[in-house]
């Protein structure tokens, strides 16, 4: 189907399962409309309004959907691998369980905007805002997230892998149990992020901004415990292999007591050792090994 509806006044019409494969409707007013189990593949959207429409269990593959306004829009479990929605504003919109594989986000506005388990695997996302977005369990496997903005957002147990993140800004953001493992960090602001037991094995943070609550020292080698390090605007509180000490100097001396028994009290003791607060916390993220 190829229907030209450019600049069609849709707004409020029901259009649930319609066949709109390859329609073109760019600038066409679609606000509130309910598009749900549309068939809208390939689909020229480009500038449309939809405002508060109902696109949910949509198929979007491909559309395009430049610039279009999507704010507080119901996307549940559409799928729209590899559409183009750069510039687009998502701001409130409801992307839960939606399929955003191989996505053009740039540039998107996605503040406050619901992704709890959204597949964004290799999405573009390149200077996107992600401001207080909630990205609870969302797969961002490979994703282009340079320059993003996530402050606030939550990403409680997202996947990160291998994700771009140079130049994001991740002040202030739930990182509980992500995965960023080899994922690049640099330049990346981190300042107040929370990342108790987020896996940071393989991470880049050159030059990142590290002062955090939390920071998560992974696993390596047969390491049986994830421990962590919690640093303060005052000084530095620590917590190892869930013992918590007031200074690295009292971490180092428990580690290094002859009546300590793990295999890696050396590795410990460097790491702590070489430790310089304000500079260095990726030493202990790369070096640190704890054992039960």
């Amino acid at each position: 189907m190829h229907e030209n509806l450019e600049g069609v006044n849709l707004k409020g019409a029901s259009l649930t399962g319609a066949d709109l494969i390859d329609a073109d409707l760019k600038g066409a007013d679609l606000r509130g409309a309910d598009l749900a189990g549309a068939n809208m593949r390939g689909a020229n959207l480009a500038g449309a309004n939809l405002t508060g429409a109902c696109l949910t269990d949509a198929d979007l593959r491909g559309a395009g959907l430049a610039d279009a306004n999507l704010t507080d829009a119901d996307l549940t479990k559409a799928d729209l691998l590899g559409a183009n929605l750069a510039g687009a504003n998502l701001t409130v919109a409801d992307l839960t369980d939606a399929n955003l594989g191989a996505a053009n986000l740039r540039g998107a506005d996605l503040m406050n905007a619901n992704l709890t388990d959204a597949d964004l695997t290799k999405a573009d996302l390149l200077g996107a805002n992600l401001w207080g977005a909630n990205l609870t369990g969302a797969c961002l496997t490979d994703a282009d997230l340079r320059s993003a903005d996530l402050t606030g957002a939550d990403l409680i147990d997202a996947d990160l892998k291998g994700a771009d993140l140079r130049g994001a800004d991740l002040r202030d953001a739930d990182l509980r149990g992500a995965d960023l493992t080899c994922a690049n960090l640099g330049r990346a602001n981190l300042w107040g992020a929370d990342l108790m037991n987020a896996n940071l094995l393989g991470a880049n943070l050159t030059n990142a901004n590290l002062p955090l609550r939390f920071i998560t020292l992974p696993r390596v080698g047969h390491a049986a415990r994830t421990c962590w390090a919690w640093v303060m605007d005052d000084g530095v509180k620590i917590t190892l292999g869930c013992r918590r000490f007031a200074s690295w100097d009292e971490a180092r001396a428990h580690y290094t007591a002859p009546d300590y028994k793990g295999e890696c009290a050396d590795r410990i003791d460097a790491a702590l050792a070489r430790l310089d607060y304000g500079q260095a916390m990726e030493a202990v993220v790369r070096a640190m090994e704890i054992t039960s």
